[in-house]
């Protein structure tokens, strides 16, 4: 299975330090997507001030589901907040057995919380909503154990507290 690193609206300075992480760790052939995907103006909601996440999955399938032979998985780092469904945001969306996910790190970043920068922590957490949405991508939902990568995040205190791994139990669907 092939992994695809997508940048969306903006160029992301931690790339090919997130898919050398990520390739460690799920052992797949990673590639990255160099030119920058536009989403369309449409997918903000300006009530919201958030971009639609599962519209942009929408427009994930259109643009990469004709070019893409064999079993792959698109992964797409978006600079912008997200929303979905009834949640008011959301660090990332993927699909459960699907090809397709979107990682916001907005939210991710000390910046939104009115702190200075901390690339370490900024990694660990791109590295665990990635693996997050990975994890999705390949079937498994939301892990009850608070220490696991697939543990629901409902705030950043929640990201911070778990581990970027599987439990065993997680482990089992990959």
């Amino acid at each position: 299975m092939k992994i695809l690193l997508v940048e969306l609206e903006a160029h992301f300075p931690q790339s090919s330090h997130l898919k050398t992480e990520l390739n460690a760790i799920f052992k797949k052939e990673l590639s990255l997507h160099h030119s920058i995907l536009r989403i369309p103006h449409e997918f903000f909601n300006l009530q919201k001030q958030k971009w639609d996440a599962e519209r942009i999955i929408g427009f994930l399938h259109e643009k990469f589901q004709k070019t893409q032979e064999g079993k792959f998985m698109v992964l797409a780092l978006f600079p912008y907040d997200l929303y979905a469904d009834s949640l008011n945001f959301v660090y990332g969306l993927g699909e459960r057995g699907g090809n397709y996910a979107v990682i916001s790190y907005f939210r991710l970043s000390e910046h939104f919380y009115g702190r200075n920068a901390d690339e370490k922590l900024f990694s660990g957490r791109i590295l665990k909503e990635a693996m997050h949405e990975i994890g999705h991508m390949a079937g498994i939902e939301h892990c009850r154990n608070k220490k696991c990568v697939m543990a629901f995040s409902p705030n950043i205190i929640f990201v911070d507290r778990k581990k970027a791994e599987f439990c065993g139990r997680c482990k089992l669907f990959l």
